[in-house]
C-alpha cells in the first residue's frame, strides 16, 4: 500500500483496499475542521465492494462499513450500501427513492485516473 510522505501508521480499519494508515492519519486531522469521508469501490459489471468510513472532531463517527453485491443474490437496498450509510450519517437526504450516491451526482468520480477527474 502507498503511504503519503514521511507518514507511516498501521492500518486502522481492515477491509479496505487502498485506505493506508496515513492516509486515514490526514483524514482524521482534516475532520477537526469538520466532518471527512472516506470511500472506495471495486465494481465490474454490477457486482463489487463498497467500503466507507467517515470522521468528525478527529473522532470515528461513522463506519467502517462494508457492502458487497453478488452475482447470485439480489442488491442490498441503496440505503444499506457503505457509501448510502455515510452520506445519510453526514446529512445527506433525497426526496425520491434515488440512491444518495446518485442523487449527489457522485458518478462523475467514478474513476480515480487523471481521464476521471477531470
Amino acid at each position: 500500500m502507498v503511504e503519503l510522505a514521511g507518514i507511516e501508521e498501521p492500518d486502522p480499519y481492515p477491509g479496505f483496499e487502498r485506505l493506508s494508515g496515513g492516509v486515514a492519519a490526514v483524514l482524521v486531522n482534516y475532520s477537526r475542521l469538520g466532518s471527512v469521508a472516506y470511500a472506495e469501490t471495486d465494481y465490474f459489471g454490477g457486482v463489487g465492494t463498497q467500503h466507507a468510513v467517515a470522521w468528525r472532531s478527529g473522532e470515528l463517527f461513522l463506519g467502517p462499513f462494508h457492502s458487497k453485491t453478488k452475482y447470485d443474490s439480489p442488491t442490498s437496498p441503496a440505503e444499506e450500501l457503505a457509501i448510502n450509510q455515510v452520506l445519510k450519517g453526514m446529512g445527506a437526504w433525497t426526496r425520491d427513492e434515488k440512491d444518495l450516491f446518485d442523487s449527489l451526482n457522485l458518478g462523475r468520480f467514478r474513476h480515480t485516473d487523471s481521464a476521471g477527474l477531470k
